[in-house]
């Protein structure tokens, strides 16, 4: 969980500093845990089911 945190912070600083070379545009970032739920699909083997 600590990894996604940080990519989340890096893409902030990424996408400020892209907003401040250009100033006359609009810089907007989304970022979601798409794969927050893939928990569920773990068997007790930790082989994903299909």
């Amino acid at each position: 969980m600590a990894n996604f945190s940080c990519r989340n912070k890096r893409i902030g600083k990424v996408a400020d500093k892209v907003a401040a070379l250009y100033p006359t545009t609009c810089v907007k970032y989304h970022i979601s845990d798409t794969y927050g739920n893939i928990s569920s699909t773990i068997t007790d083997n930790r082989r994903t089911l299909i």
